[in-house]
């Protein structure tokens, strides 16, 4: 499972073409985020509170970028 999941991230990043088809290859990647969800769970929960808003902040500047700035968007 996970070098299925490995040989799809390594699909999803290397690939040249259109980008919004690039979200159907890193669905099955997310068996990687398992390790990374255990530690997580393992660890104090202030760690997970920072770790966890860092990541939505994150992915809110890609939202918008995606949204606003960038040219191919519908």
């Amino acid at each position: 499972l996970l070098l299925y999941s490995g040989l799809m991230l390594f699909t999803a990043i290397g690939a040249s073409g259109y980008f919004n088809a690039r979200a159907r290859f890193l669905l099955p990647a997310f068996a990687l985020l398992l390790p990374a969800a255990v530690a997580l769970a393992r660890g104090r929960t202030s760690r997970a509170y920072v770790v966890l808003g860092t990541l939505a902040v994150i992915s809110a500047y890609i939202g918008c970028y995606l949204v606003l700035i960038w040219k191919y968007s519908p």
